[in-house]
């Protein structure tokens, strides 16, 4: 996770900040977010990530972050239950139907 910690403070491209994000919650590294939403300020990382970042932890199993993402206020939507379900994660699936 150094490396996307290091390389969002490297880099200002909103385009490529946007996939570093994806990645990280692809694999996991809620650090990366938690360190970056306290570097502040947090618009500027709620207007960088989106539906997809839910999506990217959902597929992939990231529950942890999933909940992170959602307490902060990153949006999510159907294909979010989809690429948890396409990944075969019921626990995420669980967790969302409590949700909203």
């Amino acid at each position: 996770a150094y490396w996307s910690r290091k390389f969002i403070e490297d880099h200002t491209d909103p385009k490529v900040i946007k996939q570093v994000l994806y990645v990280a919650a692809g694999q996991g590294y809620l650090q990366v977010f938690e360190k970056y939403w306290s570097q502040g300020p947090q618009e500027k990382l709620s207007k960088l990530w989106d539906k997809e970042t839910c999506s990217w932890a959902a597929f992939h199993g990231h529950l942890e972050v999933l909940k992170w993402l959602r307490a902060k206020g990153c949006p999510w939507d159907i294909q979010t239950s989809a690429a948890a379900a396409y990944g075969v994660h019921l626990e995420v699936l669980q967790w969302m139907r409590g949700q909203d």
